[in-house]
């Protein structure tokens, strides 16, 4: 378990919540700014470049040597 003291899940669980709901938020303010002033196919645009930011942080971040490769899918959820 990540968080397996109640006073950090909640923690933990309040940051997820303000930072989905934020983003929830954000994204549709956004799309309407772009689709008024740039046009629809704008938004399909945008996501090149954030595609491009976020697979280059994750080669920085996650591990290279597979640290978890060793580790089972628990499919039945058990």
């Amino acid at each position: 378990m990540t968080f397996p003291e109640a006073n950090e899940r909640g923690k933990a669980f309040g940051i997820f919540g303000a930072v989905a709901g934020s983003g929830a938020a954000g994204g549709l303010i956004l799309g309407g700014v772009v689709t008024e002033y740039l046009g629809w196919r704008w938004c399909l645009y945008l996501s090149v470049p954030v595609s491009v930011v976020i697979f280059l942080a994750a080669l920085r971040v996650l591990p290279k040597d597979g640290a978890r490769s060793n580790s089972r899918i628990d499919v039945l959820g058990g």
